[in-house]
């Protein structure tokens, strides 16, 4: 069948072979991409599953390493720690040394400032408010 003007469905005919040109184009292309899209998503799910096989290590670990020096003797010595808990309450903090110095060997001996470093810590942690 033929229209007047016989150019116009010439003209309509290569504009649809163009079409269909791009489209196969664009087919190609999301395919590719669909492909590329795959295989990362595939590496992505294989390291978060590595990842998550073991649990990570406690942040204290973290912290501890970025902290300069030891750690403090209160915190390796748990019979100086039970000494000085018995007298937080109800004796200062040159009193406690003192007590210690008459009690454990020289090795094992803390500064004033030792136990208030510790009380001070203990006081962020727990619940209670106000003065000692």
């Amino acid at each position: 069948m033929r229209f007047e003007g016989g150019n116009d469905v010439e003209t309509a005919q290569h504009e649809l072979r163009v079409a269909r040109a791009l489209a196969s184009e664009l087919v190609t292309s999301i395919e590719r991409t669909q492909k590329a899209l795959t295989q990362t998503t595939g590496h992505l799910d294989a390291d978060i599953e590595c990842s998550f096989d073991k649990p990570p290590p406690p942040l204290s670990l973290h912290r501890a390493s970025h902290l300069r020096g030891g750690r403090s003797r209160l915190d390796t010595d748990p019979a100086l720690l039970a000494f000085v808990r018995a007298r937080i309450d109800h004796l200062t903090f040159a009193q406690i040394v003192d007590d210690v110095a008459g009690h454990f060997p020289s090795d094992r001996h803390t500064s004033i400032s030792a136990p208030h470093r510790w009380f001070h810590r203990q006081r962020c942690f727990s619940s209670t408010s106000g003065s000692p």
